[in-house]
């Protein structure tokens, strides 16, 4: 899909952005080189049309190729992670626009990526073993190895210190009772709001 976008005579930015935001492997890798070559500088974009007119497009899809995993093929826990993942994502943004003072794209990132600790389990198949990973604390570290976006750092940090009580930990918490979209029946924009805000 996306090469088809790119072949067009002019890109589309924003159905652009959409494709990669759809797909949880490919923001993955465009917010890890982001992080790569900006760290946390004052310019680093902050939005992933911000991110995809930064690289510009050709470095866009190469980033998006790379196999960094070495596997025959997906497992059914890592496609359910990745579906569970761009849900939470999209329900979290869905929240923050509903709330004063939080970026509807920064909690789509932070709902993105609150599972990411899960990964190293599940790609090396001890997801079912006794002893489980430390699913925050390697989130933690790989948000901070990643340098992905200071909002996801937060979440997790928010999480190991105090066990949620960040405005993120919030979203997350209320994204995860709500059945399908942020804005479906049974709760009204006040019952949202009102979760959101204790």
């Amino acid at each position: 899909m996306v090469e088809l976008e790119v072949s067009e005579f002019c890109v589309d930015l924003q159905a652009l952005s959409q494709l990669v935001l759809n797909d949880f492997g490919a923001t993955l890798q465009i917010l890890r080189w982001v992080g790569r070559e900006f760290g946390d500088a004052a310019e680093r974009p902050n939005r992933i049309e911000d991110c995809i007119a930064t690289m510009g497009v050709q470095t866009c899809i190469e980033v998006m190729s790379t196999q960094c995993i070495q596997t025959r093929k997906p497992s059914m826990a890592l496609s359910e992670l990745s579906s569970h993942s761009k849900e939470i994502a999209v329900q979290s943004a869905q929240i923050a626009e509903l709330m004063f003072n939080i970026d509807p794209a920064q909690a789509y990132f932070v709902g993105l990526c609150h599972s990411i600790g899960s990964l190293p389990a599940l790609l090396s198949g001890s997801a079912n073993d006794d002893q489980r990973l430390d699913t925050v604390a390697t989130g933690l570290a790989m948000a901070k190895d990643w340098a992905l976006p200071d909002c996801v750092i937060d979440y997790f940090s928010d999480v190991q210190k105090s066990g949620g009580n960040s405005p993120w930990s919030e979203i997350l918490r209320v994204a995860h009772q709500c059945p399908g979209d942020a804005e479906s029946e049974g709760s009204s924009e006040a019952e949202l709001l009102m979760s959101c805000a204790g």
